[in-house]
Order: structure tokens, then sequence, then C-alpha cells
């Protein structure tokens, strides 16, 4: 999942403390992208940053996405405006290449997708 904002003062995340998050300055600059895959979507859901969202992340943890976003879709990515989350580790290179044609283009994304020899 993709982030670029923060809204949570802590998370606990399965009875273990999380870091505390600060009003999106320290870990979630405005803009910035962290690159979240699989069930960090849970991690940040807990936080707050996927209220009223649709979400993915891995198959076997959609059932504990549910009471933190609106929608749980079962895509390879899922692209919410500033949130974008990523289904199991073999959708981060879905995310890589979605991120780099947002942020440079469906040429730049098709000319690294060659590269890499990837042919979705």
């Amino acid at each position: 999942m993709i982030c670029f904002s923060s809204q949570a003062e802590s998370v606990r995340v399965h009875c273990k403390p999380m870091p505390p998050f600060s009003n999106g300055s320290a870990r979630f600059p405005p803009r910035s992208w962290p690159p979240p895959v699989c069930t960090d979507a849970l991690l940040l859901g807990a936080a707050g940053f996927l209220e009223g969202k649709r979400a993915t992340t891995h198959a076997t943890a959609l059932n504990e996405l549910t009471p933190y976003c609106a929608t749980v879709v079962q895509d390879r990515i899922v692209d919410e405006g500033n949130v974008v989350t990523a289904g199991g580790v073999a959708s981060s290179i879905d995310l890589g290449l979605h991120i780099v044609e947002r942020l440079a283009g469906p040429e730049a994304r098709a000319r690294i997708a060659t590269q890499m020899a990837y042919p979705y």
C-alpha cells in the first residue's frame, strides 16, 4: 500500500505495539511512497489509512482486512489515488511498474517491463 499522509498516533496489530506515527512528517511525509506489499495493508489499515477506501492484500488475509477499509478487492493492485495496495509478494513487480507508470507514464513502464522480460 502506498500512503501520502498519516492519521494515526499508534498502531496495535496482533497485540504487539507498533511505533507511533507523527502526523505524516516522520514516517509518511506528504507525497512519499513507502513500498508496502502483501499484508502490510493490515498495518496501514489498523493505522486508519484505508478508511473509506478499496484495498487488497495477500489472498489468505483478505478477511482480516475487512474491518479496515470500505471494500476488500481481490486484485493484484488497487489504486485509490493517495493509497495503492498490492496483493501477495509476487504482485510487488506489478506495484513497482504501476508506480513507474504513475510517475513517468506508460512508455517508461513498458520500457522497464521489457527490460525485465515481464510480459504483463
